[in-house]
């Protein structure tokens, strides 16, 4: 009688598809690529456009962008395409051996959940609430918070062993950082072998270590696509809520980018703590301290040196790209000095 109650009263069958005309194991694989499009095309319109409401938190200027970066955007394009056709053939083999859950599963499931909050002297009807808030509100969000934090600690320790181990960086790492000024659709830019291992590897793991449902995956694995290009799109918006939330933004992740911080903020998508637990923290007040201001301009710390470059980059030390570096480090600083 009870779980009677419970299936045929508030607690309905969950809609067998999110969307009617794709299932949620596609629907997890496709939907990630699409928003990681049509987000980065909002930051090109934007740096495009060079509005002044814009232009006033941007980190870099547009000369910088053209000057100081080894890749041209053609070559990003392909690389992140190719990383993307990637993760697209582990997601349809990942999602190939996931059951297809029945969507009365659900109701079933809040049913017995509801019956042994019964057991501990619940009432019915608070039961029936409690279950449903449980089930479908407070499980998938701590499994989320699991998988978010699986993911930051794969992508943190390998991030950082690929700067440490200087094979692992000229052979793949290397690449990512042709970008000294990131840009939004140039978050995936990498080594094909390093997205692989980094992105789509941690990303899976995230989602079977959490125990999240195949429904539960299509927001994890679109959410962390989001954050990944918000992290990379060159500018410190006050209002988006992707970096206010979130410490590990772009202004935290652009440091890495940098001559002084190439050694620091290993730490992504999301959150800092294993840069805090292990003294590679390093935030945007503390920029002055890993320069010398003079008169003329800004000049790095002797013991900060610009290390870890391409081989098959440009030489860094002309006098234009001396000059745009420095302009670099005085806008961080500047940036840094305003908060």
């Amino acid at each position: 009688m009870f779980n009677d109650t419970i299936v045929h009263g508030d607690l309905s069958p969950d809609p067998p598809q999110l969307l009617p005309f794709i299932s949620d194991k596609l629907l997890s694989i496709y939907l990630p690529i699409i928003v990681y499009w049509v987000y980065s095309l909002v930051f090109e319109a934007i740096s495009y456009l060079e509005w002044p409401c814009f232009e006033k938190y941007r980190l870099h200027t547009p000369l910088e962008l053209r000057q100081r970066n080894k890749a041209s955007p053609g070559a990003v394009f392909r690389d992140v395409v190719v990383q993307q056709l990637v993760q697209t053939i582990c997601g349809l083999i990942l999602m190939k051996f996931e059951p297809d859950r029945p969507s009365v599963d659900a109701v079933v499931e809040r049913a017995q959940l509801a019956a042994r909050l019964v057991g501990y002297n619940v009432d019915v009807k608070n039961a029936e609430v409690a279950s449903l808030v449980l089930h479908d509100y407070v499980f998938p969000a701590a499994r989320f918070v699991i998988a978010i934090t699986v993911l930051d600690t794969w992508q943190y320790f390998l991030h950082r062993a690929m700067h440490l181990n200087k094979w692992l960086y000229r052979t793949f790492h290397s690449r990512h950082h042709r970008l000294y000024v990131p840009y939004a659709y140039g978050a995936l830019y990498n080594h094909p072998i390093e997205g692989l291992l980094l992105d789509t590897i941690g990303a899976g793991l995230g989602f079977l270590v959490s125990g999240m449902s195949v429904r539960e995956s299509v927001f994890f694995f679109t959410f962390s696509t989001l954050k990944t290009v918000d992290d990379h799109c060159g500018y410190n918006f006050p209002w988006d809520p992707l970096q206010i939330f979130f410490p590990n933004n772009s202004q935290y992740h652009d440091i890495h980018h940098q001559s002084y911080g190439i050694k620091r903020n290993f730490s992504q998508p999301y959150f800092t703590f294993w840069d805090k637990l292990l003294g590679t923290h390093m935030s945007a007040e503390e920029i002055p301290k890993r320069l010398k201001l003079t008169k003329t301009g800004v000049k790095v710390e002797s013991e900060v040196t610009v290390t870890e470059v391409d081989s098959s980059s440009e030489s860094s030390s002309s006098e234009k790209e001396e000059t745009v570096t420095r302009r670099v480090t005085r806008r961080q600083a500047a940036m840094a000095a305003a908060l």
